[in-house]
Formats: C-alpha cells, sequence, structure tokens
C-alpha cells in the first residue's frame, strides 16, 4: 500500500472513529454535497461503494481504503 494512501486512511479513521462511511461523511470529506456525490455514482465517476440490502432505499457505505484511493488517485484536497 502507498505510504500516502496510508496515511490518508489514518487520518480519516482518526477523524470518523470507523471503518465505512456514510454519503453524508464522504460528501464532507471530498467537499461535494451529497447531491454531487449521487450523481457522480449514477454517472460512473464516484467511490466504489456497497449497500446494506436489497432495498431501493439500503444505506449506502463507502470503505475507508476505497475513499483514500479515490483521493489520492484523483489528487483531491480534502477537509480533514
Amino acid at each position: 500500500m502507498q505510504e500516502k494512501q496510508k496515511h490518508m486512511e489514518d487520518r480519516i479513521e482518526a477523524k470518523y472513529k470507523t471503518l465505512v462511511l456514510s454519503r453524508t461523511q464522504v460528501a464532507e470529506i471530498l467537499n461535494i454535497s451529497t447531491s454531487t456525490l449521487d450523481r457522480r455514482q449514477k454517472n460512473g465517476f464516484g467511490l466504489a461503494y456497497s449497500k446494506a440490502g436489497e432495498a431501493k432505499n439500503a444505506t449506502v457505505e463507502f470503505s475507508i481504503d476505497d475513499v483514500a484511493e479515490y483521493i489520492i488517485s484523483n489528487k483531491m484536497k480534502v477537509s480533514l
């Protein structure tokens, strides 16, 4: 694992005290609205995610690993 990605994962985990993040938390980290995050997901430009259940309105979760990788690979400035 890259040093930068590990450092980013540690920063995210320290702030949110969890290994999975909600849509709201990810939007906050990326400095975007949840609707922008949803639009990116719908258009295939967003982060990898999983759904907690099969229902249409099931909770969407993002792993810290995927969020950190997305930030580093897209050279994004984040709020942490």
